[in-house]
């Protein structure tokens, strides 16, 4: 995987690409941040956007690798664009994309976060399925972190509403097996599909989460460090389920360089 580079914030340039598709199915002004980009021939970029209205989508902007093309400074990642494209196909053709500003580039940890939401968006969310609330969140948490707000309560509320908005919203009040209210002093376990399950012995090898901090999770109360803590072991083991155990990369990355 190609980690995206990040823009800095002083690339207001607007352009259009020449070439086809003037005569198809035209969008146009549509918030949207570039999430991946990808080498496409010589001259080109074949760029995975997340766009307010019309979702994640690949689109093809051609002689974006040129040395003195205009878009080489605004397809950056982690950075709001209004664009514009056109086509009918599965990979439309960039026309124009314009730098809104407003974000600082991030460094350090806020890079990584960065990287870690657009892979969670790229890995969960289908291409051409819009979830406007979800793109409000994700340019919420984006720019908290870049701002230097704390990044672990900011990821597990964005973590929590990807899930929600994609239909895998988390039942966290509510035991599995009784259907009764959680209790506060009891430990449960979390089954991904069902909730939460009263655990049946002390040392099991699943991840254990009091009942408080599973109410406080779902009342997306993360300012204790504990339930921060019960929040991040709960979203890692949901998030891997509906990945099917198949680990993201930026993580994976993360932990090789902690091991250097």
């Amino acid at each position: 995987m190609i980690l995206p580079a990040c823009a800095g914030s002083d690339s207001p340039e607007s352009t259009d690409v020449a070439g086809a598709g003037r005569d198809q199915a035209r969008v146009d002004d549509e918030p949207a941040f570039v999430l991946h980009s990808y080498p496409y021939s010589e001259t080109s970029l074949l760029i995975d956007v997340y766009t307010a209205h019309h979702g994640r989508l690949p689109l093809l902007a051609r002689g974006a690798r040129r040395p003195r093309a205009a878009l080489r400074g605004v397809l950056q990642a982690f950075q709001p664009l209004v664009i514009g494209w056109s086509g009918r196909g599965e990979v439309r053709t960039l026309q124009r994309a314009e730098w809104m500003g407003g974000l600082p580039r991030p460094a350090g940890r806020a890079l990584w976060c960065g990287f870690y939401l657009n892979e969670l968006l790229m890995r969960l969310v289908p291409r051409d399925d819009p979830h406007e609330a979800l793109f409000a969140d994700y340019a919420q948490a984006l720019s908290r972190v870049c701002l230097g707000a704390e990044p672990e309560p900011v990821l597990r509320l964005f973590e929590k509403r990807l899930l929600s908005s994609l239909g895998y919203g988390l039942v966290l009040d509510i035991e599995a097996d009784t259907r009764e209210p959680v209790d506060d002093e009891t430990p449960y376990t979390y089954e991904a599909d069902r909730g939460p399950v009263r655990a049946r012995e002390t040392g099991t090898a699943q991840a254990v989460f009091s009942g408080a901090a599973l109410r406080a999770i779902a009342a997306e109360q993360f300012g204790d460090r504990l339930v921060l803590a019960q929040a991040k072991n709960l979203m890692r083991h949901v998030i891997a389920h509906r990945l099917d155990q198949k680990p993201l990369r930026v993580t994976q990355v993360w932990r090789d360089l902690l091991e250097l």
